[in-house]
């Protein structure tokens, strides 16, 4: 499968999770069970993608790799799009957060998390 962020490939992509969240307003009536509570969808919808991954190069230029992903999270975010071949759907997405890890002598390899929120700058 091929996963995409800004159009460049994430590698191998080990888990996705997405969250869709209506964040309802919710107010319970006192005395009264909850088929008499007040439901309201006055706050919108927010999605939340999160990605971990493993990349990894033949060259051992992984450092190309970790400086991009760092350069995602710069203070001046623009949303790009993100592209899951699980779901089939571009998501137009800003990053919440980007961590990297790597493992003594694994100078091609990097494992890496990214969250992501939906929406537009």
């Amino acid at each position: 499968m091929t996963y995409t962020l800004g159009g460049s490939s994430l590698g191998t992509v080990t888990k996705e999770d997405s969250t869709k969240d209506a964040q309802l307003f919710q107010m319970p009536m006192p005395l009264s069970d909850s088929t008499q509570a007040i439901m309201l969808d006055l706050f919108g919808v927010s999605r939340t993608i999160s990605i971990s991954g493993v990349y990894t190069t033949a060259d051992g230029t992984i450092s190309t790799f970790i400086t991009w992903l760092d350069g995602l999270v710069n203070g001046t975010q623009s949303s790009i799009v993100y592209h899951s071949d699980k779901s089939g759907a571009n998501y137009n997405v800003l990053i919440m957060n980007a961590r990297w890890s790597s493992e003594e002598g694994a100078v091609s390899k990097v494992n890496y998390d990214i969250t992501l929120v939906e929406g537009a700058t």
